[in-house]
């Protein structure tokens, strides 16, 4: 209840051990450190004056949500008048994170943040099979706690995206009870285990805005599944109202591999290019843009050089086989030679079950084209 009157509010603290932090906020593990304190707080609760100063010494915590440990937490604050100065705080986590700013107080209970983030090769979050990221970056985080704007420029110096295997997917709500027996849950179970759900849902994160971050891609980014290694390059602006977000901008997909399953094997394709652009709509769609080549050493030695082209957009995706062999060959030509390393008259000439095995190839193909490579680019990326 915040009842009219005067505040009268002081506070001391003494080198203060700071382990017990981790019994109160069940999110953070193994604290450390010690906090140094004397302020005081007058005025009202529209109106209040602040003085004294805060200090933070060898601080240290673990976030197993994130998967990360923070450790050199130290930091110094100083309170006077409506404000509150960050004159220091920084953290190490493989690399460096500091803040300074100031913190307003229009109302004792409604702060407005005005701070500067400079990070350094820092490890933002390590969650086994689903993302591991480190960043620098130098970013303002300005506006009211609840709603406040985040902007400047980041890069993703190191990182791995991991996202499930592609063929057993199926682009269905992982919450509808409808489909908990027959579709593959791992990425919901992976969540779930590392405890994701509640613990990155929050009413600051859910209100803040992102506006105009350029986020470029270092040189060791990568998605990566059972299926697919792809490294990627470029940058993306990142927007963000309330859930809505938007990406504007190219990335390149310059090398790396995917197995594409053909019949009963796997075919290797070697990545040689590529690109996915966004063009900031709310809808996140993009045009894909990427070429991947695979070697296959014939029977007779005749070496054939299968290409295969992924177009379209991440929605309606569009991909076709084709080959260096003049002059050009069919797709069913292709998939014999993927299957067999010869043509389809010497894979049938050879009898047994190779003819089925073809048209079984051919129709998994199609399923490819359909749903696989739209299962990898949208539902296992989180695209909506």
């Amino acid at each position: 209840r915040k009842l009219p009157g005067a505040l009268s509010i002081r506070a001391r603290a003494d080198s203060l051990d700071l382990s017990f932090v981790s019994a109160l906020v069940p999110t953070l593990r193994n604290t450390a450190g010690r906090l140094r304190a004397d302020f005081g707080v007058t005025g009202s609760w529209a109106a209040p004056q602040l003085t004294g100063s805060m200090s933070l010494a060898h601080g240290a915590a673990s976030v197993p949500a994130l998967g990360v440990a923070y450790r050199a937490v130290n930091g110094r604050v100083t309170l006077s008048g409506d404000s509150i100065t960050v004159d220091s705080l920084s953290a190490e986590s493989d690399g460096t994170v500091g803040i300074s700013g100031t913190i307003r107080l229009v109302e004792l209970t409604k702060p407005v943040l005005n701070l500067t983030i400079l990070a350094r090769g820092f490890r933002t979050i390590d969650v086994r099979n689903l993302l591991a990221l480190t960043a620098s970056g130098d970013l303002a985080l300005r506006g009211p706690v609840f709603g406040a704007t985040l902007t400047g420029h980041a890069t993703a110096t190191r990182g791995v995206l991991y996202f499930a295997d592609l063929v057993n997917k199926d682009i269905v709500n992982l919450q509808d009870t409808l489909y908990q027996d027959i579709i593959d849950t791992s990425l919901l179970s992976t969540i779930q285990r590392q405890r994701l759900g509640p613990e990155f849902q929050s009413r600051f994160l859910d209100s803040l805005r992102i506006s105009q971050l350029a986020v470029d891609m270092g040189s060791d980014v990568w998605l990566r599944s059972g299926e697919a290694n792809v490294q990627l390059t470029g940058q993306v602006t990142v927007e963000k109202t309330a859930a809505r977000y938007r990406f504007d901008g190219t990335l390149q997909t310059p090398r790396g591999t995917y197995r594409l399953p053909v019949g009963p094997v796997n075919r290797e394709f070697a990545v040689t290019r590529g690109q996915v652009q966004y063009f900031g709509t709310p809808d996140l769609n993009a045009s894909l843009d990427i070429d991947a080549q695979h070697l296959v050493r014939g029977n007779r030695g005749d070496n054939v050089t299968v290409l295969v082209h992924v177009g379209g957009t991440l929605y309606v995706p569009k991909l076709t086989l084709s080959s260096d062999m003049r002059p050009p060959i069919s797709e069913t030509e292709i998939i014999s030679y993927l299957l067999f390393g010869a043509p389809t008259f010497e894979a049938l000439a050879a009898g047994g079950q190779n003819g089925q095995i073809i048209s079984q190839a051919v129709a998994q193909l199609t399923g490819v084209v359909s749903g696989q490579l739209e299962n990898a680019l949208i539902s296992d990326l989180g695209v909506p």
